[in-house]
């Protein structure tokens, strides 16, 4: 089955000069269920190391790719990944325990853009590949009305913070989010009365550089390690609000449509 993601592709991935590394060696993709071990991996240490997430238990593999799955029927999942250096040591889901933590126009690909694609296909040779991050979106209210608004989550491996390997999938979800119409984007986020070592504000200062902003904070809600945690809601509208409303179209329509590439 295919992993492909339609992205405009050539509006992310020419960008020069805002990352660490170069933005060309982060690629992006659709996630699969076949990817649940690896960013398993990546979340695990989230949950038993961190109050980013509130959620106490890891879940098992089958209850997350059951979650990849469950979010593709309407929304985007994305995974950043690279090549990985030649001799590097592969990634496994044992061993990345110690590791925690898009679409528009669509652009006419020349055949050699088309090869480039099935070279870098993780469906050909994804061992040659390592995951680096993921990135979604997901209902903020199932109720009609709500339609245009959505919830945003990331998660990024602990040694890829500050390598561009966020921004870049966050930019990629936001294309792929104005493509099928969403207006609201929401970030809930776990918030510490002091930085300590469980909980910091880095996420709230990620997503302000990224353009989100606060808009609401409820105190002392989430209780985790024998503390209380504040949760803070952020927000950032992806078109202006005079903007005529169109119906939302899910993300799998989307896909079909356009190139298959970010």
């Amino acid at each position: 089955m295919s992993h492909e993601v339609p992205i405009r592709k050539k509006e992310v991935l020419t960008r020069q000069g805002k990352y660490p590394v170069r933005p060309e060696e982060i690629l992006i993709r659709q996630a699969a269920a076949d990817d649940a071990p690896a960013l398993l991996a990546i979340y695990a240490p989230y949950v038993r190391k961190t109050a980013i997430t509130f959620e106490y238990e890891v879940p098992t593999e089958d209850e997350f790719r059951g979650r990849i799955g469950r979010t593709l029927k309407r929304f985007p999942y994305l995974v950043a990944y690279r090549k990985a250096a030649a001799g590097a040591e592969k990634q496994s889901a044992a061993g990345a325990e110690e590791q925690p933590a898009a679409c528009a126009e669509e652009q006419p690909a020349s055949g050699a853009d088309r090869q480039n694609a099935a070279d870098r296909s993780p469906e050909s040779s994804m061992e040659e590949y390592e995951i680096l991050g993921y990135a979604y979106a997901g209902y903020f209210k199932t109720r009609a009305a709500y339609d245009w608004a959505c919830e945003v989550s990331i998660y990024v491996r602990e040694d890829m913070k500050r390598s561009g390997t966020g921004r870049r999938l966050y930019e990629a979800l936001e294309l792929c989010l104005a493509a099928m119409g969403m207006r609201n984007l929401y970030a809930c986020i776990g918030v510490p009365e002091a930085d300590d070592e469980y909980l910091n504000h880095d996420s709230v200062r990620f997503h302000e550089r990224m353009g989100y902003r606060l808009c609401g904070t409820f105190r002392r809600c989430g209780y985790k390690f024998g503390r209380w945690y504040d949760m803070c809601w952020m927000e950032k509208f992806l078109v202006p609000q005079e903007t005529e409303v169109k119906p939302v179209v899910p993300f799998p329509e989307i896909c079909e449509e356009t190139d298959p590439w970010i």
